[in-house]
C-alpha cells in the first residue's frame, strides 16, 4: 500500500490564487452544438453525489488526466484507446454524452471545459428569474453547451486540471489556428484580445471560478506541472481523494502506460474519434 500524504487544500488554493492574480495582471483580458435539446429534460439531469467531474480550461492536459484517472480507478485497465477513454469518461459539452448521463454504475466520471459559476444556465429556475442564455454571458460557447448536466455548480466532487497559463494559452492559440478559428496572420498578442482566447471565461476567471467553487464543493486541484515533476506523489494524493487503493507498483504502471510516448501511440492507433468527427479538416491545417 502506498503511504498516502493528504494534500493541504488551503495551500493548493493559495498557490493557485497567486498564479491567477499574477497572470491576470499580465493579460487584460466553444464548440457549436446546434441540435434540438429538451431544456426541461436536461434540467432534471442532476449529478449523483459520488459522480466526479474532470474540469479544465482547454489545452490544460485533460486528455492526459483522463487516461491517468481511468487507470487509477480500474487496476485491470491497461490497454486504453482514445475511443475507449471517451466512452468511459464522456465530454458533457456534447449531446451523446447527455443522452447516456442517467445510465451507468456508481462512481462515474465525466469531463468538461465549462467554467464553474452559480446559477445553472438553461434550467427552468435560471430562466424563471430572468437568467440570460449562455451566449449572453460566456464568450466562445454555444448556449446549449451550458445545459445540465454540463453545469458544474451542481457537482459536488470536481477535479480541476490547471496548467501554467503561458503554456496553456500558447497551446490554445495553436489549436484555434489549427481549427481555422484564428487567422494564420494573427499574432499571439492579437489572439489574447480575441474572444477565441476564452472558453466561457478567460483563463484567470475560469480558474478563479473553481477556486470559488471549493467553498461549496469538494475540489481537487490537479496541477499539470506536478504530474511532470512529482507524478508518484501527485497521483497518490489523487487516488486517496478518489477513494481508491493503489500499490506503488500500480502507480508506476499507470505513469508508464500514460506517458507521452504511450499517448502518442494510442492516438496514432485510433486517432481521437470525437475530435476527428467534429473537426474532420483540422489535422490537415
Amino acid at each position: 500500500m502506498v503511504q498516502q500524504q493528504q494534500p493541504n487544500p488551503a495551500h493548493q488554493r493559495l498557490g493557485l490564487a497567486a498564479l491567477v492574480a499574477a497572470f491576470a495582471a499580465l493579460v487584460a483580458l466553444g464548440i457549436s452544438a446546434e441540435r434540438r435539446i429538451d431544456v426541461a429534460e436536461v434540467a432534471r439531469e442532476t449529478p449523483r453525489p459520488d459522480d466526479v467531474l474532470l474540469a479544465s480550461f482547454p489545452k490544460s492536459g485533460s486528455h492526459w488526466a483522463r487516461f491517468l484517472i481511468l487507470r487509477l480507478l480500474d487496476e485491470k485497465l491497461d490497454a486504453l484507446t482514445f475511443a475507449e477513454a471517451e466512452r468511459r469518461m464522456p465530454d458533457l459539452e456534447l449531446g451523446p454524452a447527455r443522452q447516456a448521463f442517467n445510465r451507468g454504475p456508481r462512481g462515474r466520471v465525466f469531463k468538461s471545459h465549462q467554467p464553474w459559476r452559480a446559477g445553472a444556465i438553461g434550467t427552468a429556475e435560471h430562466r424563471s428569474v430572468g437568467g440570460e442564455p449562455c451566449a449572453a454571458e460566456l464568450k466562445n460557447m454555444d448556449w446549449s453547451q451550458c445545459l445540465c448536466p454540463n453545469c458544474p455548480e451542481r457537482w459536488r466532487r470536481i477535479i480541476y486540471m490547471v496548467r501554467d497559463p503561458r503554456a496553456t494559452l500558447c497551446s490554445f492559440y495553436k489549436f484555434q489556428t489549427q481549427l481555422g478559428n484564428v487567422a494564420n496572420t494573427s499574432s499571439y498578442a492579437d489572439f489574447l484580445r480575441m474572444d477565441e482566447s476564452r472558453y466561457g471565461f478567460d483563463w484567470p476567471k475560469h480558474v478563479t471560478s473553481y477556486l470559488d467553487a471549493a467553498a461549496d464543493a469538494d475540489v481537487f486541484f490537479l496541477k499539470y506541472e506536478d504530474l511532470h515533476s512529482k507524478p508518484e506523489a501527485t497521483l497518490s494524493e489523487l487516488a486517496t481523494w478518489l477513494g481508491t487503493d493503489v500499490t506503488q507498483e500500480r502507480l508506476a504502471d499507470v505513469i508508464r502506460m500514460s506517458d507521452r510516448k504511450a499517448m502518442q501511440r494510442a492516438e496514432e492507433a485510433t486517432g481521437t474519434p470525437l475530435f476527428d468527427q467534429l473537426y474532420p479538416d483540422a489535422r490537415r491545417n
